[in-house]
């Protein structure tokens, strides 16, 4: 995901140089859309009931928060308390 986000972020900065500034806003919101998948449709909903817009260095670390948490989430504990990290495991099998 920070691959990604830097990936994004600096192609704004390119058509920023180039005069072709789409506008913070709007890319924050590509951004968002950029984020495929069912992991990161709550936090784009959540974004869009908010009042405040983020800034794109804001929406950056919100995304980067978010993807850390979903990684917490899929950690398991085993009854004697190791942690398996589940993307880990599935990659190994």
């Amino acid at each position: 995901m920070e691959e990604h986000i830097t990936h994004m972020v600096n192609t704004y900065n390119q058509l920023k140089s180039l005069e072709t500034d789409l506008g913070e806003r709007v890319f924050v919101e590509f951004l968002l859309k950029s984020c495929k998948g069912d992991d990161f449709k709550q936090f784009r909903r959540t974004y869009n009931q908010l009042k405040e817009k983020w800034s794109l260095l804001d929406t950056k670390v919100m995304l980067m928060q978010e993807e850390a948490r979903q990684r917490e989430d899929l950690k398991v504990k085993l009854p004697q308390g190791k942690i398996v990290d589940l993307v880990n495991l599935f990659v190994l099998l």
